[in-house]
Protein backbone atom coordinates (compact mmCIF):
# COMPACT_ATOMS: atom_id res chain seq x y z
CA UNK A 1 0.00 0.00 0.00
CA UNK A 2 3.24 2.33 0.56
CA UNK A 3 4.14 1.78 -2.78
CA UNK A 4 1.27 2.63 -4.05
CA UNK A 5 0.84 5.83 -2.81
CA UNK A 6 4.30 6.85 -3.33
CA UNK A 7 3.73 6.37 -7.32
CA UNK A 8 0.64 7.58 -7.35
CA UNK A 9 1.75 10.71 -5.96
CA UNK A 10 5.14 10.90 -7.89
CA UNK A 11 2.87 10.72 -11.59
CA UNK A 12 0.19 13.17 -10.13
CA UNK A 13 3.24 15.41 -10.18
CA UNK A 14 4.38 15.32 -13.26
CA UNK A 15 3.07 16.11 -16.76
CA UNK A 16 0.81 14.09 -18.94
CA UNK A 17 3.17 12.80 -20.99
CA UNK A 18 5.06 11.36 -18.38
CA UNK A 19 2.07 9.96 -16.88
CA UNK A 20 1.72 7.64 -19.94
CA UNK A 21 5.27 6.41 -19.69
CA UNK A 22 4.94 5.69 -16.43
CA UNK A 23 1.74 4.08 -16.25
CA UNK A 24 3.41 2.03 -19.50
CA UNK A 25 6.45 0.94 -17.57
CA UNK A 26 4.28 -0.34 -14.40
CA UNK A 27 2.18 -2.18 -17.32
CA UNK A 28 5.46 -3.85 -18.38
CA UNK A 29 7.56 -4.59 -15.01
CA UNK A 30 4.11 -5.78 -13.25
CA UNK A 31 4.91 -9.74 -11.87
CA UNK A 32 1.69 -9.66 -9.79
CA UNK A 33 -0.73 -9.70 -12.55
CA UNK A 34 -0.60 -13.15 -14.48
CA UNK A 35 -0.14 -12.53 -18.19
CA UNK A 36 -1.84 -15.34 -19.77
CA UNK A 37 0.12 -15.99 -23.43
CA UNK A 38 -1.37 -18.89 -25.81
CA UNK A 39 0.88 -20.40 -28.51
CA UNK A 40 -0.51 -21.83 -31.25
CA UNK A 41 -0.07 -25.55 -31.41
CA UNK A 42 -1.90 -29.40 -31.06
CA UNK A 43 -0.89 -28.70 -27.03
CA UNK A 44 -1.41 -25.29 -26.23
CA UNK A 45 -0.43 -23.74 -22.51
CA UNK A 46 -0.13 -21.22 -20.10
CA UNK A 47 3.47 -19.59 -19.92
CA UNK A 48 5.18 -19.63 -16.59
CA UNK A 49 2.19 -20.51 -14.75
CA UNK A 50 2.88 -23.99 -13.33
CA UNK A 51 -0.05 -24.30 -10.78
CA UNK A 52 -2.78 -24.50 -13.46
CA UNK A 53 -3.27 -28.17 -14.76
CA UNK A 54 -3.20 -28.87 -18.62
CA UNK A 55 -5.14 -31.31 -20.07
CA UNK A 56 -4.20 -32.61 -23.31
CA UNK A 57 -6.75 -34.55 -25.50
CA UNK A 58 -5.60 -37.48 -28.01
CA UNK A 59 -7.20 -36.51 -31.12
CA UNK A 60 -6.36 -40.11 -32.37
CA UNK A 61 -8.65 -42.70 -32.89
CA UNK A 62 -6.51 -45.72 -33.28
CA UNK A 63 -7.74 -48.36 -30.23
CA UNK A 64 -5.10 -50.02 -28.48
CA UNK A 65 -4.39 -53.38 -28.60
CA UNK A 66 -5.01 -55.34 -25.49
CA UNK A 67 -2.16 -56.95 -23.48
CA UNK A 68 -0.62 -59.58 -25.24
CA UNK A 69 -1.22 -62.71 -22.76
CA UNK A 70 1.18 -65.35 -22.82
CA UNK A 71 0.69 -68.25 -23.87
CA UNK A 72 0.33 -71.21 -22.01
CA UNK A 73 1.15 -75.30 -22.49
CA UNK A 74 -2.41 -77.13 -23.97
CA UNK A 75 -1.06 -80.74 -24.23
CA UNK A 76 1.27 -83.09 -22.73
CA UNK A 77 2.59 -86.09 -22.95
CA UNK A 78 3.87 -89.56 -20.70
CA UNK A 79 7.25 -90.38 -20.16
CA UNK A 80 8.60 -93.00 -18.08
CA UNK A 81 9.90 -91.80 -14.31
CA UNK A 82 13.46 -91.95 -12.81
CA UNK A 83 12.31 -94.12 -10.89
CA UNK A 84 10.74 -97.79 -11.93
CA UNK A 85 7.25 -97.90 -13.01
CA UNK A 86 6.69 -94.23 -12.17
CA UNK A 87 5.42 -91.66 -14.70
CA UNK A 88 6.63 -88.27 -15.52
CA UNK A 89 4.29 -85.90 -17.43
CA UNK A 90 5.48 -82.98 -19.91
CA UNK A 91 4.01 -79.89 -21.32
CA UNK A 92 4.28 -78.84 -24.98
CA UNK A 93 6.78 -76.30 -23.08
CA UNK A 94 8.78 -78.46 -21.27
CA UNK A 95 7.98 -78.12 -18.12
CA UNK A 96 8.03 -81.38 -16.02
CA UNK A 97 5.40 -82.85 -13.58
CA UNK A 98 4.76 -85.33 -11.08
CA UNK A 99 1.09 -86.87 -10.10
CA UNK A 100 -0.58 -85.85 -6.72
CA UNK A 101 -3.63 -86.52 -6.26
CA UNK A 102 -6.33 -88.45 -8.34
CA UNK A 103 -9.89 -86.40 -7.94
CA UNK A 104 -13.08 -87.51 -9.36
CA UNK A 105 -12.87 -86.67 -13.11
CA UNK A 106 -9.27 -85.33 -13.14
CA UNK A 107 -5.33 -85.35 -11.72
CA UNK A 108 -3.72 -83.04 -10.09
CA UNK A 109 -0.03 -82.34 -11.15
CA UNK A 110 2.85 -80.81 -9.32
CA UNK A 111 5.96 -79.43 -10.51
CA UNK A 112 8.81 -81.85 -10.55
CA UNK A 113 10.80 -78.69 -8.55
CA UNK A 114 8.67 -79.64 -5.34
CA UNK A 115 10.35 -83.57 -5.41
CA UNK A 116 13.73 -81.92 -5.93
CA UNK A 117 15.20 -80.58 -2.89
CA UNK A 118 18.60 -79.39 -4.94
CA UNK A 119 16.62 -77.14 -6.90
CA UNK A 120 14.47 -73.97 -6.39
CA UNK A 121 11.11 -74.49 -4.97
CA UNK A 122 8.36 -73.92 -7.61
CA UNK A 123 4.75 -74.17 -6.69
CA UNK A 124 3.46 -74.66 -9.97
CA UNK A 125 0.77 -76.80 -10.48
CA UNK A 126 -1.46 -78.22 -13.60
CA UNK A 127 -4.24 -80.42 -13.99
CA UNK A 128 -5.45 -83.71 -16.59
CA UNK A 129 -8.12 -85.50 -17.23
CA UNK A 130 -8.70 -88.69 -15.70
CA UNK A 131 -9.09 -90.22 -19.11
CA UNK A 132 -5.13 -90.12 -20.15
CA UNK A 133 -6.28 -90.44 -23.34
CA UNK A 134 -6.95 -86.45 -23.09
CA UNK A 135 -3.83 -84.74 -23.81
CA UNK A 136 -5.22 -81.46 -22.81
CA UNK A 137 -3.75 -79.82 -19.67
CA UNK A 138 -5.00 -77.46 -18.03
CA UNK A 139 -1.84 -74.75 -16.14
CA UNK A 140 -3.28 -73.66 -12.37
CA UNK A 141 -0.40 -71.92 -10.53
CA UNK A 142 2.05 -70.85 -13.15
CA UNK A 143 5.73 -72.03 -12.59
CA UNK A 144 8.42 -69.73 -11.50
CA UNK A 145 11.14 -70.67 -13.45
CA UNK A 146 12.14 -71.24 -17.60
CA UNK A 147 11.24 -74.20 -18.82
CA UNK A 148 14.49 -77.06 -18.68
CA UNK A 149 15.83 -78.06 -21.38
CA UNK A 150 15.79 -81.73 -21.76
CA UNK A 151 16.02 -84.81 -24.22
CA UNK A 152 12.54 -86.62 -24.37
CA UNK A 153 13.95 -89.26 -25.82
CA UNK A 154 16.19 -90.36 -22.97
CA UNK A 155 13.52 -91.48 -20.58
CA UNK A 156 12.34 -93.79 -23.14
CA UNK A 157 16.00 -95.56 -23.68
CA UNK A 158 16.78 -95.67 -19.97
CA UNK A 159 13.55 -97.21 -19.31
CA UNK A 160 14.14 -99.64 -21.94
CA UNK A 161 17.96 -100.20 -20.02
CA UNK A 162 16.28 -100.62 -17.23
CA UNK A 163 13.30 -103.02 -18.06
CA UNK A 164 15.98 -105.10 -19.92
CA UNK A 165 18.76 -105.23 -17.35
CA UNK A 166 16.17 -105.81 -14.12
CA UNK A 167 14.79 -109.41 -15.90
CA UNK A 168 15.78 -112.39 -13.60
CA UNK A 169 15.86 -114.24 -16.63
CA UNK A 170 18.39 -112.42 -18.98
CA UNK A 171 21.59 -114.14 -19.98
CA UNK A 172 22.91 -110.77 -21.94
CA UNK A 173 25.12 -108.17 -19.77
CA UNK A 174 24.30 -104.84 -19.51
CA UNK A 175 26.80 -104.06 -21.92
CA UNK A 176 25.29 -106.08 -25.01
CA UNK A 177 21.91 -104.58 -24.04
CA UNK A 178 23.28 -101.23 -24.12
CA UNK A 179 24.86 -101.70 -27.71
CA UNK A 180 21.39 -103.02 -29.19
CA UNK A 181 19.20 -100.08 -27.58
CA UNK A 182 21.10 -97.25 -28.52
CA UNK A 183 20.31 -99.00 -32.14
CA UNK A 184 16.87 -98.48 -31.31
CA UNK A 185 17.17 -94.92 -29.63
CA UNK A 186 20.18 -92.90 -31.54
CA UNK A 187 18.72 -89.91 -30.66
CA UNK A 188 19.35 -90.33 -27.19
CA UNK A 189 22.42 -92.38 -27.07
CA UNK A 190 24.84 -88.96 -27.01
CA UNK A 191 22.86 -88.37 -23.97
CA UNK A 192 23.34 -91.12 -22.03
CA UNK A 193 26.18 -93.34 -21.72
CA UNK A 194 27.19 -96.50 -20.78
CA UNK A 195 28.96 -95.45 -17.24
CA UNK A 196 25.41 -93.62 -16.46
CA UNK A 197 23.61 -97.12 -17.10
CA UNK A 198 25.58 -99.25 -15.40
CA UNK A 199 25.23 -96.89 -12.24
CA UNK A 200 21.57 -96.89 -12.75
CA UNK A 201 21.49 -100.63 -12.71
CA UNK A 202 23.28 -101.28 -9.70
CA UNK A 203 21.02 -98.88 -7.66
CA UNK A 204 17.74 -100.29 -8.93
CA UNK A 205 19.34 -104.16 -8.25
CA UNK A 206 20.10 -102.60 -4.70
CA UNK A 207 16.79 -101.21 -4.19
CA UNK A 208 15.38 -103.90 -5.37
CA UNK A 209 17.30 -106.60 -2.90
CA UNK A 210 16.20 -104.08 -0.06
CA UNK A 211 12.61 -104.77 -0.57
CA UNK A 212 12.79 -108.60 -1.04
CA UNK A 213 14.20 -108.59 2.29
CA UNK A 214 12.44 -106.18 3.98
CA UNK A 215 9.23 -108.36 2.73
CA UNK A 216 10.76 -111.46 3.75
CA UNK A 217 11.59 -110.21 7.10
CA UNK A 218 7.77 -108.78 7.16
CA UNK A 219 6.10 -112.66 6.49
CA UNK A 220 8.50 -114.21 8.74
CA UNK A 221 7.28 -112.22 11.36
CA UNK A 222 4.00 -112.40 10.57
CA UNK A 223 4.61 -116.19 10.46
CA UNK A 224 6.16 -116.42 14.07
CA UNK A 225 3.34 -114.53 15.48
CA UNK A 226 0.53 -116.67 13.94
CA UNK A 227 2.80 -119.59 15.47
CA UNK A 228 2.83 -118.01 18.80
CA UNK A 229 -0.77 -117.62 18.91
CA UNK A 230 -1.99 -121.02 18.04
Amino acid sequence: MCLGYKLNSYIHMDSQNHIRVQNQHLIDHNYIQHVEERIDGPYPFIDHNYTIPVIMIDDDDESVPDEVIANKPVIYRILPGIQRNTKIYVDDFGYKYYKKKLLVNKVTLICERQRNPSRRMCHGTASINKDETDKRISIGTPHNHNPPVIDLNVPLLRDALGERCLDPIRTESVRSIYNSEIIRHQEAAKNYTFKQTQARVKRMRRLRLRRLTIDYCSKSINRISTVHKI
